[in-house]
């Protein structure tokens, strides 16, 4: 990798997590519903991160970008782990199970992107 590379992975995850908080308070702002929005986030990064991989896997500069870059400023475990743990009191079983519907659903999507990138 070249320097270029490492300063440009920079900017990439920067835009990856403005998108990720747009994507996040638009869902709660629609739906009232705390943490659905990091769940959804983290389950289109996965999907898009199964395609990324069979598209550009192993190939340098595209894949740092996308994939280190932009998805990985996207998705997001531990703020996914945090709005569970704030929620954990009121809404116990709620909050356990969003910690585990959204792994679940994070590793189905990016089986599924990988998939229908293999075509």
């Amino acid at each position: 990798m070249t320097p270029l590379l490492y300063v440009l992975i920079g900017p990439a995850a920067a835009a990856g997590a403005i998108v990720r908080y747009g994507i996040d308070r638009a869902i709660t702002a629609r739906t009232q519903r705390f943490g659905l929005g990091i769940v959804v986030t983290n389950v289109l990064a996965c999907f898009l991160m199964g395609l990324t991989w069979q598209a550009w896997a192993g190939h340098g500069a595209a894949w740092a970008l996308i994939a280190t870059g932009f998805l990985g400023g996207m998705s997001t475990f531990s703020t996914a782990v945090l709005d569970a743990a704030v929620e954990i009191r009121s809404r116990p079983r709620i909050s356990l199970a969003l910690i585990a519907l959204g792994l679940a659903a994070c590793i189905g999507a990016f089986v599924a992107g990988a998939w229908l990138m293999r075509g």
